[in-house]
């Protein structure tokens, strides 16, 4: 399998999976910790959510070619619409004043 020539459905959904990835993380996130602790947030879900996508394509037989594949399309993905979309829609921070115990506003 050539990752880099042609796309495969599991590179497509990654990259749909990192589209979304720092809308809902934002939820587990807060307002009051410093952004770092936020990012560290980001990067551990973005471990997760590869180890997990990459379970569900090829069960308990996978390695680590395409683990760093996947996870690297989830967390490129993930950073461009957070900077592009996300936090310029200030839908980051409801979600993360949500995510408080607060309600948005």
């Amino acid at each position: 399998m050539d990752i880099l020539n042609q796309p495969t459905d599991l590179s497509l959904w990654s990259a749909l999976v990192g589209t979304v990835l720092p809308w809902g993380v934002a939820f587990l996130q807060s307002a009051k910790w410093p952004p770092w602790v936020n990012a560290l947030t980001f990067g551990a879900a973005c471990f997760l959510t590869a180890a997990i996508t990459e379970w569900v394509r090829n069960g308990s037989d996978w390695g680590a070619r395409g683990y760093f594949h996947t996870f690297l399309v989830i967390f490129f993905a993930g950073l461009a619409t957070y900077h592009l979309y996300w936090k310029p829609s200030g839908h980051i921070d409801a979600a993360r004043q949500v995510g408080s115990g607060k309600k948005p506003g």
